[in-house]
């Protein structure tokens, strides 16, 4: 999606893309135009935030698009859907860190799927195992133990940041980017509180930015 970091030609490729499908709706050649919108667009949006000129402003505005267009799709896309939350969680810590972390604990609070990860170990994963859309919710929920690090601090944040990792250790893979940065979360997590396990895990993931908001995106 990134053109190996060229950020400007990603953009303006996924731009492209975004105005062939919205003509493709237009002409009713689209099977599903909401989803297919909600997912290019989201793709703008991590690029935007990826960008060393990163526009939180602008990627909510396309992430809070994205979100409406993926929860009125004909068969909404899980994955897009909770991607598109979690992603708008993200780009608002720039401008309102209070809003972010609320926004975080309401998806956590309400997503079935995101409650089996936090309490898997005492209700089994039963539950979870027959979903095909794990792995996305695995992410989103490393994106919101992104926003809650940078939002609050305590043992609920270095719990959830630790049980994002789990998650993703299982159903990413433990050599997977994903993994990674849920790795530099957690040591983030630790950092804040003075840990010096923090320390540790920075020097077992190889750390290249101090900040997790910046990590996650890598």
């Amino acid at each position: 999606m990134c053109l190996g970091g060229k950020y400007k030609e990603a953009n303006t490729y996924l731009r492209r893309s975004l105005s062939h499908i919205e003509d493709l709706s237009k002409q009713g050649l689209s099977q599903d135009a909401y989803a297919d919108v909600a997912g290019c667009l989201g793709d703008i949006a991590v690029n935007i935030l990826k960008s060393k000129s990163r526009n939180d402003a602008e990627s909510y505005h396309l992430l809070k698009r994205a979100l409406y267009m993926s929860e009125r799709a004909y068969r909404p896309n899980t994955a897009i859907v909770e991607s598109s939350k979690s992603l708008l969680a993200l780009a608002s810590l720039g401008h309102d860190p209070d809003t972010a972390n609320l926004m975080a604990h309401r998806m956590l609070d309400t997503n079935s799927i995101m409650q089996a990860f936090l309490y898997e170990g005492k209700k089994g994963s039963a539950n979870i195992q027959d979903r095909v859309n794990v792995s996305g919710a695995a992410r989103s929920f490393g994106t919101l133990a992104a926003v809650i690090t940078e939002t609050e601090e305590g043992d609920a944040a270095l719990q959830i940041a630790d049980t994002a990792r789990k998650a993703i250790l299982r159903h990413c893979g433990e050599g997977s980017a994903d993994h990674a940065r849920a790795c530099m979360t957690l040591a983030r997590a630790h950092f804040l509180e003075g840990r010096r396990l923090g320390f540790h895990l920075f020097t077992i993931c190889d750390a290249t930015s101090p900040s997790s908001r910046q990590c996650l995106l890598v």
